[in-house]
């Protein structure tokens, strides 16, 4: 591809970050932040602003991109900040500024459930089998951002505490950060930690790992904060090289400084990276043009970690860490990244009607789309919400996982498998693989070890008698989260806990003695497991029939043991398995209703669901479809689910056969927003 040489002036508020794993790149914040005086200045190359040519060819979007990729892969002539201005293939030196003092604080988990980053759930963030070498964040077309400030969330007896309804004042507009995180790794700079050396029964203990940020501010700058979590017990001491010129809780950049969250708690450290690169603030506006950059040493030919910042008009201004991890090259295999707070475990609050679709790339050697995790490592927060739809793999020279989040819709539980059970039933794999399934009785739906198991049970559907053998629908769903039990049925509606009776108000969640929390908002039940596995159940009673739609989340996209009538997120999306492990390759309906079904039935004495003389253990006579309605009955159905927006062929024939067989509207509710399945299964042929 040719690149016009021409200049062209840089469009206002605009910034890419970008960064490598190291020492803390110096951060640059607002001039009301407290900051280590400024280093000596190094000789500087201005900020070249681009001129306007009056024959000059606009270059494209795509042009300004590819450009900014090639620069980005070109070495620098030595350590130091650089920048580059389009379309100049050539690193220019700036001045060396030291970053502020601002702490970005890890994630404090509280009652078992780890802390709400984004909104209604930690966060999506990819992960790789081999070793991450450099990340990069972004925002895709359709973010929508208007305004935004940072509140503060204080700790209360140790745990971070936003407040329920942030009220945003002048002085806390526009204060956020992007974050690149590293999920925290082993690292031998733990090697003096106490916690190592004297482990419980003198063996050595998980605790003290390595921990690397790669951060921009919105006041300008951008550098690399290094962190040793959990290195000692209170009175510890962290590792040389000491800091000469640590304050209480605060951090510099000429070695280690203590942290703590409470006073008897264990000792964290801290390092800022020795200088921040010169880019510029921007304003909260800019944010879909914005992007960062982190790698380790290695990458791009660099010696030792860096961060880049690209701002609006695709310029790059980049900063090198001092490698304070080492060997975290060889040990990066998950990242974070996203918009929060500014520091101190505050949250950014985004005004309402805000959406972002966010890119977080990983290279790692490989073309294939990352593995999803929902986790987040992040003190800071924001007030959105993660869309309860599985992210996207993005595949390509630079794999990347691309999920979207928003306070335009409430979505309750964010999972990186999504699963479903509903209408009359029918049933979605985590592989999306697309199937009816009409036999009644106690199955086990979902089932990760015996840490996470989902058990349904499905009962005749109330309809005409000419039906009434082939069609079933979800009348319970239980669920054992570690040591919690849940229970919930549709008719009478009641909530069992742990063996007993328990009520809930629509709005309140309910947090359970071993980490799982239960809440309600309107008709629909979330129970969330400490690990972030879920499962949604959405109560209908239309007078003539009460049913629950099922939705079985897992936080993890790789989850290859998962098992059940929703097989497993790591199957090829083309089969089911019978109990044993089989794939089930015939459909026929002796197979689907004998050898898988009667497999997956609970036990005796072993569901998860209370015993009832009302459960009956019944198979279809034959399939049943939407086809099989009488023509009159099957055009009511059919206008009543398109005129709910139901397009898809597939979900439309569902729509249709439940409409009809429920009694009116409501079973077309869930297919509103529904995404098509990836396999519909053959029908079975008796």
């Amino acid at each position: 591809m040719t690149i016009s040489s021409s200049l062209i002036r840089h469009a206002s508020g605009s910034v890419v970050l970008t960064g490598s794993v190291g020492i803390l790149s110096a951060l640059l914040f607002s001039s009301a932040m407290a900051a280590e005086p400024e280093a000596a200045a190094v000789k500087e190359t201005p900020i070249v602003k681009e001129t306007p040519v009056a024959s000059e060819i606009r270059p494209t979007a795509e042009q300004r991109e590819t450009w900014r990729q090639s620069i980005l892969k070109t070495p620098k002539p030595a350590k130091g900040r650089y920048t580059a201005v389009y379309p100049d293939p050539q690193w220019r030196e700036v001045a060396c500024k030291k970053p502020s003092n601002k702490l970005y604080p890890p994630r404090r988990s509280g009652g078992g459930m780890p802390t709400e980053q984004v909104g209604n759930g930690p966060d999506f963030s990819p992960v790789v089998t081999g070793h991450i070498t450099l990340a990069e964040g972004s925002f895709d077309p359709g973010t929508v951002v208007t305004s935004e400030c940072s509140v503060a969330c204080p700790l209360v007896n140790g745990q971070v505490a936003c407040p329920a309804n942030p009220v945003c004042g002048a002085t806390t507009a526009n204060h956020y950060s992007l974050q690149l995180n590293t999920k925290p790794f082993d690292t031998s700079v733990c090697s003096s930690s106490p916690f190592k050396t004297n482990g419980p029964s003198g063996t050595p203990s998980d605790k003290c790992q390595g921990w690397e940020q790669f951060v921009y501010p919105s006041g300008g700058g951008g550098g690399i904060q290094y962190w040793l979590l959990d290195f000692g017990p209170a009175g510890t001491s962290c590792p040389a090289p000491k800091g000469a010129s640590c304050q209480p809780n605060s951090v510099s950049t000429d070695g280690w400084c203590p942290f703590q969250f409470i006073s008897t708690g264990p000792v964290f450290c801290v390092v800022n990276a020795p200088s921040a690169t010169a880019a510029p603030g921007e304003p909260i506006t800019s944010l879909p043009n914005l992007k960062l950059t982190g790698s380790a040493a290695g990458a791009n030919g660099a010696t030792t970690d860096e961060i880049a910042v690209t701002v609006s008009n695709g310029q790059p201004f980049t900063a090198n860490g001092n490698n304070s991890f080492p060997d975290m090259g060889s040990q990066w295999q998950e990242v974070e990244f996203n918009v929060f707070g500014d520091g101190n475990s505050d949250q950014a609050v985004f005004a309402s009607g805000t959406t972002l679709v966010v890119r977080t790339a990983v290279n790692s050697g490989v073309t294939t789309g990352p593995g999803c995790d929902l986790r987040s490592f992040t003190g800071e927060s924001n007030n959105l919400n993660l869309v309860n739809t599985a992210p996207a793999a993005a595949t390509g020279s630079l794999p990347a996982l691309v999920f979207k989040e928003t306070n335009a819709v409430q979505s309750p539980v964010a999972s990186c498998a999504d699963a479903t059970s509903i209408g009359d039933t029918h049933l979605t794999t985590f592989d999306g693989v697309h199937y009816d399934f009409q036999a009644s009785g106690d199955f086990v739906l979902a089932q990760l070890g015996d840490e996470f198991i989902v058990h349904t049970r499905q009962a005749l559907a109330v309809t005409d008698p000419n039906w009434i053998q082939n069609a079933t629908i979800n009348k319970a769903v239980a669920t054992q989260m570690g040591k919690d039990h849940v229970e919930l049925y549709i008719w009478p509606a009641r909530l069992v806990v742990n063996g007993r009776p328990a009520n809930l108000a629509s709005g309140r969640t309910l947090s359970l003695p071993d980490g799982a929390r239960v809440s309600l908002r309107g008709n629909v039940y979330s129970i969330v497991s400490p690990e972030g596995d879920s499962v949604t159940a959405t109560l209908n009673n239309n007078g003539k029939n009460t049913w629950m739609d099922v939705a079985v989340g897992l936080r993890r996209s790789s989850a290859s043991a998962a098992r059940g009538l929703l097989g497993s997120p790591a199957g090829n999306g083309l089969n089911l398995k019978l109990a044993d492990g089989t794939v089930l390759r015939t459909v026929s309906f002796t197979d689907i209703y004998h050898n898988f079904a009667d497999g997956w039935r609970a036990a005796p004495g072993k569901s998860l669901l209370a015993a009832s003389p009302e459960v009956k253990i019944t198979t279809p006579v034959k399939p049943f479809y939407a086809s099989d309605l009488d023509e009159k009955t099957s055009a009511r159905a059919r206008a009543t689910c398109v005129a709910a927006g139901v397009v898809a062929p597939v979900l439309l024939e569902d729509c249709v056969l439940d409409v009809a067989i429920l009694g009116d509207g409501t079973a077309a509710k869930v297919y509103t927003f529904k995404i098509p399945p990836r396999t519909v299964l053959p029908r079975p042929a008796l």
